[in-house]
């Protein structure tokens, strides 16, 4: 290899980013005026401007690196249009998958997240005097059930009773009624609450009802 070769080989490969062949390895390692000249090319190379330079009449060294300068240009530039051709491949591919994502997303969320549809009635019997209200959502294990009662004579044994669509009774709850004849009771029961028909407040002791809650 000449020294012209081993020179231009080596500038390249600084200005490119590249490793030069073994061949240069193996010629500046012996020739001290390409070692030279290879060292001033690696501390200058940070200045250069990559840009194909006018044809001047300038000496030997000087048409070295017009000639390195322009083959360098070359090869960045054909690196920027592959570069460029991949990503603009990537995003064709990439844009449509990300829309029909948003997409699945939305629309999986709207078809499994359903507002949960809350029955409510209220009641009251002139003949007790006990009045109220009475609220049926569905929960995980079946309806979540919130009665609301007052006006019951204190002492009162109550019984709370769920009667399904097919007549099934269930008792749910009971309690005693405080001085104010007021409660509030909050139960869960395993039966849908498209099921339910009625729920009933019982006077246990007489077994007579008091209030009739009714969500047919």
């Amino acid at each position: 290899m000449t020294c012209q070769e081993a020179r231009e080989n080596a500038a390249a490969a600084l200005l490119t980013g590249q490793k030069w062949e073994s061949d240069v390895d193996a010629h500046i390692s012996t020739c001290f005026d390409c070692q030279r000249e290879i060292e001033q090319l690696r501390s200058t190379v940070s200045l250069l401007v990559l840009a194909p330079p006018a044809a001047t009449t300038e000496g030997p060294g000087d048409l070295l690196l017009h000639r390195t300068l322009a083959r360098a240009t070359r090869e960045r530039r054909r690196r920027r249009i592959v570069a460029s051709i991949a990503v603009a491949a990537s995003l064709l591919l990439v844009v449509p998958a990300l829309v029909w994502g948003i997409s699945n997303v939305d629309s999986t969320v709207t078809a499994t997240t359903p507002s949960p549809t809350i029955l409510r009635t209220t009641a009251s019997d002139p003949a007790t005097g006990v009045k109220g209200s009475a609220q049926l959502q569905p929960s995980v294990s079946g309806s979540e059930l919130v009665v609301e009662v007052s006006g019951v004579k204190s002492g009162t044994k109550c019984t709370l009773v769920m009667v399904d669509r097919v007549g099934q009774r269930t008792r749910i709850d009971s309690w005693t009624a405080d001085y104010a004849g007021e409660a509030t009771v909050a139960t869960q029961i395993s039966v849908p609450a498209s099921q339910v028909s009625h729920v009933e407040l019982i006077d246990a002791s007489a077994d007579e009802p008091l209030l009739h809650f009714s969500f047919a």
